[in-house]
């Protein structure tokens, strides 16, 4: 049971995870689920290796996290990327698409009406 003053807010604080590291995905996949969304991050990385020792171009896959969302949450991601991908664009140009697949294509296009109205 909380105690305290009632009506005053109480203390926030703050800390990074032990575990925490930054992560820069090179794609994202994931689906739907009963009571969350979930997103796989994945990178990609060339293995020198195999390059320099086999002549071969070997490209390695790792799922680094899977982050679970609360719809709500999904809902509140969206409008919080389209935020920052607006101010993005508006400080560094717009974001170029190079899809050639006809239904990412429509998906960006999409996207771009949102950005177009924020």
């Amino acid at each position: 049971m909380a105690t305290g003053v009632i009506g005053k807010e109480p203390e926030q604080r703050g800390y990074k995870s032990q575990n925490f590291r930054e992560i820069t995905p090179d794609y994202i996949f994931g689906g739907v689920k009963p009571g969350f969304i979930e997103m796989i991050i994945v990178t990609t990385k060339a293995n020198a290796f195999e390059k320099v020792v086999n002549n071969r171009d070997v490209f390695e896959h790792t799922e680094e996290a899977s982050l679970k969302i609360a719809p709500l949450q999904a809902k509140s991601l969206i409008t919080w990327l389209l935020q920052n991908i607006k101010l993005y664009e508006t400080t560094y140009g717009q974001i170029k698409n190079v899809e050639t697949d006809a239904t990412k294509q429509v998906i960006n296009k999409k996207v771009e009406d949102l950005l177009a109205t924020l």
